[in-house]
C-alpha cells in the first residue's frame, strides 16, 4: 500500500476553504441589495415646479410648470412648488410678503419654493419684485393636500 500524498490533502483543503470563502463573499453581496422596512433610507422628492413665476424686465407673472395646478385664476392648494425664475437681463429679487424671499436671483438663475404650512383658511400671497415694488402678482393659497 502506497503512503498517502499529503500534499493532495492540502491542496483538497485549501479548495475547500476557497469554497467557503467564495460562498459567504456572494451571499454578502447579494444581502447588500435587500432592504428591509425598519432600514432608513433618503426620501425622493420631485422637484418639477408645479408652476413657475417669471420676473423680468417687464415684471412678474404666472406660466407653465407641470399643469397640475391653475394660473388663471392663481389659486393652489399646500404642497404646490413654485420656480422662482430670473429671465430678465438685471439681478431680481423677489418676496411673497413673509412667506418666502428668494434672495438676489441672477438673469438665467431660479429658486424653489414649496408651500408646506398647514392652514386653516384660504390666504392670499402678493409677490412683489423688490426693484420695482409696483410689479405686483397675487395669488390664493388654500387648505388641504395637493391633488
Amino acid at each position: 500500500m502506497r503512503p498517502a500524498d499529503p500534499s493532495r490533502h492540502r491542496r483538497r483543503a485549501r479548495r475547500g476553504v476557497v469554497a467557503v470563502l467564495m460562498a459567504t463573499v456572494a451571499a454578502g453581496l447579494t444581502s447588500c441589495g435587500e432592504r428591509t422596512a425598519t432600514e432608513p433610507g433618503i426620501p425622493t422628492f420631485d422637484t418639477t415646479p408645479n408652476v413657475v413665476l417669471v420676473v423680468d424686465d417687464d415684471g412678474l407673472r404666472f406660466t407653465g410648470g407641470d399643469g397640475s395646478v391653475s394660473t388663471d385664476p392663481a389659486r393652489w392648494s399646500t404642497g404646490t412648488l413654485l420656480a422662482v425664475r430670473n429671465d430678465g437681463d438685471e439681478p431680481h429679487r423677489v418676496q411673497g410678503g413673509t412667506r418666502f424671499d428668494t434672495g438676489v436671483l441672477e438673469p438665467g438663475e431660479q429658486t424653489l419654493v414649496l408651500f408646506d404650512e398647514a392652514l386653516t383658511a384660504p390666504t392670499t400671497i402678493t409677490v412683489t419684485d423688490d426693484d420695482d415694488p409696483s410689479r405686483t402678482v397675487t395669488f390664493e393659497l388654500v387648505p388641504g393636500p395637493r391633488p
